[in-house]
C-alpha cells in the first residue's frame, strides 16, 4: 500500500535584497511557490503562484502526479 504524506504548499514574495540590480530597476516581483521546504515555482505575478499552488494542492489530495505545469 501505498503512503502518501501531505506537504504544506505556500507562496511568498521572492527577497528583494536577493535580485539583481537589474531587475529590481524594471520594478517587477516575483512569487515563490514552496512544496515543504522545496521551492517548486517562481512566478510574476501572485495569481499565477496562488493557481500553482491550488493545483499542487488538489493534485496533492487526489494522489496525482504533477499536471500543473
Amino acid at each position: 500500500m501505498l503512503e502518501v504524506s501531505y506537504m504544506k504548499v505556500f507562496v511568498r514574495q521572492h527577497d528583494q535584497e536577493r535580485m539583481s540590480r537589474e531587475f529590481k530597476g524594471v520594478g517587477a516581483d516575483l512569487w515563490e511557490v514552496y512544496q515543504g521546504d522545496v521551492l517548486v515555482g517562481v512566478y510574476q505575478s501572485e495569481s499565477e503562484a496562488i493557481k500553482y499552488k491550488e493545483c499542487l494542492e488538489k493534485q496533492s489530495e487526489e494522489s496525482q502526479g504533477n499536471n500543473c505545469i
